[in-house]
């Protein structure tokens, strides 16, 4: 009897099947999640290299890292974490978690993966982030998870406190589930306090802490960190020397000079910008700021060349009403601002419509005209440099400023 050919294709699937499902396997029980801190202050010079920013050495960690951990049984996925105003989500997929060949997930970060962001009201979420990160994903990841934080550390919207609970919540609730890794990026100067909450964090969550300046310097760290995120707990203890962590650990010496800081910087009008960087002191309670602490109506840009409030807007301007009406003796000017396109006179004018355009709005929900004041500044206050689209789109925007 004759065997049939589509048997024997039928029975060769069947055999590649079964030794091929363990592999895939490993990788979907492998998710690893690098967190990548985008946010204003990695905009500042690294202590690694002169001219060099922090986000461009958080690039080339990523570069390095992602040759290394895409040609291992794992999946990997980036995020970038940053916060800002007017966007609810404080993380946003870069790269999805899923199985990347080398070159592939390579070039898509050199590519990219920008490191020139505007940094105007760019903050650092992380204790939100990872809150987030638990409602929307961390429960539905399959396998063990490992998470891999590179960030300078600063906790700029909570307390640091906040973000090393938040750690202590997730680790608590997926226990041998999840492990957090830390990577430290320094600026110019040491921000040793950046420095012991990563390092704090990676303790409580089950990881290692390690320095990016380190890792770059030595190939050898960069395979002994993509092991451990890939292949867990085995190579931790062949590769990485319990001496060397341990005195680094301890928590009640790190508590200490976190304490001192806070007796000493001040935030009087309680914006969450310090005193010592506020530009805008006395900003009512309840305002949203940007990074120089002067009070913003979040998420109203406007188009090039236009002055109308668009639709998308109203509920940003309903908070400000909801500000002004619970500071019933609070008066304020409504600063309009400009790019840099066109003449000085014309974006003048242009300024002037915008701001005049919002203290109409807010005339029209109780706001009497008396507590109001309109005042076009043009382009003479850019929020950031005029250098690409994206940041001119930045500057076409209005400022509240308490007067008296």
């Amino acid at each position: 009897m004759k065997k049939r050919p589509y048997r024997i294709v039928t029975g060769w699937i069947l055999v590649l099947g079964v030794m091929l499902f363990p592999l895939l396997g490993i990788a979907a029980d492998k998710p690893v999640l690098i967190l990548a801190d985008v946010s204003g202050s990695m905009q500042e010079t690294s202590q690694a290299q002169e001219n060099i920013t922090k986000a461009a050495v958080l690039k080339e960690l990523l570069l390095r890292l992602s040759g290394e951990l895409s040609a291992m049984p794992c999946q990997t996925g980036i995020y970038r974490v940053r916060y800002i105003s007017g966007d609810a989500n404080y993380y946003e997929p870069f790269m999805p978690i899923a199985a990347y060949s080398p070159e592939d997930m390579k070039a898509r970060i050199a590519k990219s993966f920008t490191t020139d962001y505007p940094v105007f009201n760019r903050r650092t979420p992380l204790a939100d982030m990872l809150r987030q990160l638990d409602e929307r994903e961390l429960g539905n990841m399959k396998g063990n998870a490992t998470l891999l934080l590179i960030s300078d550390g600063r906790e700029t919207i909570r307390e640091a406190e906040d973000a090393l609970n938040e750690v202590r919540r997730i680790k608590d609730k997926y226990a041998d589930k999840l492990s957090l890794h830390t990577v430290f990026i320094a600026g110019k100067e040491k921000e040793d306090k950046g420095g012991e909450l990563l390092k704090n964090m990676a303790q409580t969550g089950g990881g290692q802490y390690f320095s990016g300046s380190d890792l770059l310097a030595d190939p050898n760290r960069i395979d002994s960190l993509c092991a451990l995120l890939c292949e867990g707990e085995v190579v931790v203890k062949k590769e990485m020397p319990p001496a060397a962590v341990a005195p680094e650990q301890p928590s009640e010496p790190v508590s200490e000079p976190v304490r001192e800081e806070r007796a000493v910087i001040t935030d009087t009008d309680g914006d969450g910008v310090y005193d010592s960087d506020d530009e805008c002191p006395g900003t009512p309670k309840g305002a949203r700021v940007n990074i120089k602490g002067c009070w913003i109506i979040a998420g109203i840009l406007f188009d090039y060349d236009k002055w109308n409030i668009k639709a998308v807007s109203y509920p940003a301007l309903d908070e400000v009403v909801t500000v002004l009406k619970q500071n019933p003796d609070l008066k304020v000017e409504i600063q309009g601002h400009t790019d840099n396109i066109g003449s000085a006179a014309y974006n003048m004018k242009l300024s002037r419509k915008r701001a005049e355009s919002v203290k109409s709005y807010l005339d029209k929900k109780g706001i009497y005209s008396t507590r109001l004041k309109s005042e076009g500044y043009g382009f003479a206050k850019p929020v950031v440099p005029n250098t690409t689209p994206e940041n001119r789109a930045l500057n076409r925007r209005v400022e509240l400023k308490p007067i008296q």
